[in-house]
């Protein structure tokens, strides 16, 4: 199968989706914690860089998945209607010999 390495990568781009999605609320516990709670900005330092970098990896594999999934079902479907084709063209062909025109 041709397709399923594409697919593969599109079940890793929605893994790390929604890993994403859990480790932004991972991310906002030292947020709120150390710097609204305890007032102290040291603890939140990193804390920027990261969100932007969820943000860009989740932007980045959510359209990896997306683009995956919608590129294996135009191929499947293409590959269906290309084998649908054939099939009715030598059924026409066999069938045109068979039947006699109408006069």
């Amino acid at each position: 199968m041709a397709y399923k390495w594409v697919f593969l990568a599109s079940i890793l781009g929605m893994a790390v989706v929604s890993v994403t999605e859990g480790g932004f609320a991972w991310i906002m516990k030292p947020l709120i914690d150390g710097g609204f709670v305890k007032n102290d900005a040291s603890s939140i330092r990193y804390v920027p860089m990261l969100i932007i970098g969820i943000f860009v990896a989740r932007g980045l594999f959510g359209f990896m998945a997306s683009y995956a999934t919608n590129w294996v079902g135009r191929q499947v479907i293409f590959q269906i209607r290309s084998q649908m084709f054939t099939r009715l063209v030598h059924c026409r062909a066999a069938s045109s010999t068979r039947i006699p025109p109408a006069s």
